[in-house]
This record gives structure tokens, C-alpha cells and sequence, in this order.
């Protein structure tokens, strides 16, 4: 079901772009709750998530479900590939009149210069044996990159091989 869900939203995403619902969003709230609905996989995990965030929080006006299902994405990765004892974090950087970057910091696996040119194509996956370590679809990453396009928002990946990956997700304070 959630292989299912997660083509018909790809499939959505590029045949409708417009479908914006455009609203102020607390970058806080929105944040603590992807945490909330992550935090039990990361216990059984036993991965520590962390957020960082200003004290004044910067003012963006977004299609709050959308960044959810990015965020909620984002997290999802980097605690499935971040080993016992590690740490996922999210920090929330302002842009002064610009808008807001959130980072979704991990102390995973990392990946490769190819792995990460890669990891935006739908159902591509680095470990895609047979023996596979990591359960997934390889369609987490893609929907990460269509709905940021969407939301004229910006989406990078930095990473490097046993050190971990910072996921950043620039957006604008308006679309």
C-alpha cells in the first residue's frame, strides 16, 4: 500500500503543479510534528533525532502538507540509514528576507558522488541486492525532489561515504 501511495503521489505531483494550497506555516510546529511521527522508529532504531532552531523563527508562507511529506520523507531516510547510537537532526536556519533553510542532518552510512546523483531517480536504490540491507522503494527521495520543484523551493544533497548526509531544503519566504 504505501509502494502504491507513494506513485500515485509522484504520478500527482508531475501531472498537476498548480495544486498549491498556499498558507502561512510554523516552520516549529511543522517540524515537531514530522519528529513526532518518526520518533518511534528511531527508538527502535536507537537513534537520538534533534531539532535546532532559532529563537525567532523566520516567516514562510508554503503548502504545509507538502513540506510535511518532505520532511517526513527526509527523516525516514536518515534514520533508516543511520546505525544504532547515531544522531538525525534537524536544524531551521533563516534566510533574512529571503526565506528559511531546513537541514535534515544524519550520522549515517553516507553515500558516494554517484549514489547522490542517483538518489533523485525514481525507485533507484545503492544497495538493490538480492541480500539488501535497508527495506524501501527508492521513492522517498524522488518525491523529495518533484515537490520541491513544485513548491519553487531548492533540495541539495551532501554526503560522504561512513560520515553521514545533510539533506537541505531552501524555501522561499513566498511562492
Amino acid at each position: 500500500l504505501s509502494l502504491v501511495n507513494d506513485i500515485l503521489d509522484l504520478s500527482r505531483i508531475q501531472l498537476d503543479t498548480k495544486d498549491l494550497d498556499i498558507q502561512p506555516v510554523e516552520l516549529d510546529a511543522t517540524c515537531e510534528n514530522c519528529l513526532s511521527i518518526v520518533r518511534e522508529r528511531a527508538e527502535r532504531g536507537e537513534v537520538q533525532i534533534v531539532l535546532r532552531r532559532p529563537a525567532v523563527l523566520p516567516a514562510i508562507e508554503t503548502d504545509g502538507r507538502r513540506l510535511k511529506q518532505i520532511l517526513i520523507n527526509l527523516l525516514t531516510n536518515a534514520i533508516k540509514f543511520t546505525p544504532a547510537g547515531g544522531t538525525v537532526t534537524i536544524d531551521i536556519e533563516e534566510v533574512p528576507g529571503d526565506g528559511a533553510i531546513i537541514r535534515v542532518t544524519d550520522t549515517g552510512i553516507g553515500m558516494s558522488k554517484e549514489e547522490i546523483s542517483n538518489a533523485g531517480k525514481p525507485f533507484w536504490q545503492a544497495d538493490a541486492g538480492l541480500n539488501r540491507s535497508y527495506e524501501g522503494t527508492g521513492l522517498g527521495l524522488a518525491l523529495v525532489h518533484e515537490l520541491t520543484k513544485v513548491m519553487q523551493a531548492e533540495f541539495t544533497l551532501e554526503s560522504r561515504h561512513g560520515e553521514g548526509t545533510v539533506a537541505s531544503i531552501f524555501l522561499p519566504a513566498h511562492i
